[in-house]
């Protein structure tokens, strides 16, 4: 796993005064005969650099505190265009120095896993978790394609059918199935039908708040 360090970006950089142009991050709710977006959501965006090539995979965490009835999870590669990171967004360091990658592309992949031995009151940075698998997704067919006009951008949705989605720590893998170019921008948004002090996402367990 290559640990990147995170920076939060500024909404004042004159790179897209605009914000983020991508298309509202829907629920699988519909209300009225329309999708009913995720009332929160966090973004992440990235560069992996041609110094990359060889770990192709990239570990991103998350908490939720408490109970939701859907989370869901999407990636673009690249980086749609018009869409920048917004204030309380996180980004990669270098992702603003390494403009010349936003639009490369590859092919990304979400495999989500869930803590089961995870309690907030006993986390510990070297501590090692029990990872258990709990969604994955290629190709989603209701993600805008790529440039290359395929499906290949990813979408992972966990819906409570008999119990809710529980909360915990949760660790996203995103990586390049198919051995393609591992190279280029991509965009993880996470997002949950709720409002939570706690909603926490890094690259680092170290730089887990408490609260």
């Amino acid at each position: 796993m290559k640990r990147l360090v995170l920076s939060l970006a500024i909404a004042t950089i004159a790179l897209n005064v605009n914000g983020q142009r991508t298309a509202r991050f829907e629920s699988s709710s519909v209300i009225g005969g329309s999708a009913v977006p995720y009332s929160d959501i966090k973004a992440f965006f990235a560069v992996i650099d041609s110094g990359s090539i060889g770990s192709n995979y990239f570990t991103i965490y998350f908490e939720i505190p408490d109970s939701c009835e859907e989370l869901g999870l999407r990636t673009f590669s690249p980086v749609p265009q018009l869409t920048s990171p917004n204030r309380g967004d996180l980004s990669t360091e270098n992702y603003f120095e390494r403009k010349v990658l936003w639009d490369k592309t590859f092919d990304p992949a979400i495999k989500l896993y869930r803590a089961a031995n995870y309690k907030p009151q006993n986390h510990a940075v070297n501590k090692e978790y029990a990872w258990q698998i709990v969604g994955s997704n290629d190709d989603s067919k209701e993600m805008p394609t790529q440039p290359n006009m395929k499906n290949g951008n990813a979408l992972v949705r966990l819906t409570a059918k008999s119990r809710l989605i529980p909360p915990g720590l949760y660790n996203v893998v995103i990586g390049d199935n198919k051995n393609t170019n591992w190279f280029g921008s991509f965009m993880l948004n996470i997002g949950v039908n709720a409002h939570w002090q706690g909603f926490w996402m890094g690259t680092d367990l170290g730089l887990k708040p408490q609260y």
